[in-house]
């Protein structure tokens, strides 16, 4: 099961993304984002790469990643009955 701030990071995160930039969109602390981030590449769904002394943060090209980027990139629907 993944945490809310892991879901938080699939759904924002474009490829190439620093800890320190999702830190700002997402407004948390760096060292969360670092442990989160950790946490999703233990799990496969995301890749860090070393740009120097930042930390570059790519999805995997797992499929269950693209299809939740997808699906919380969708607009969202009425549920309101039509009369």
């Amino acid at each position: 099961m993944l945490r809310r701030i892991e879901l938080d990071v699939l759904a924002t995160i474009d490829r190439g993304d620093t800890i320190s930039e999702l830190a700002t969109k997402l407004d948390h602390s760096e060292s969360y984002l670092s442990r989160a981030v950790g946490d999703l590449v233990e799990k496969g769904l995301v890749y860090t790469e070393r740009d120097g002394r930042r930390k570059r943060v790519v999805p995997s090209d797992a499929r269950a990643v693209e299809l939740y980027r997808n699906l919380v990139r969708q607009p969202p629907t009425s549920t309101s009955p039509r009369y």
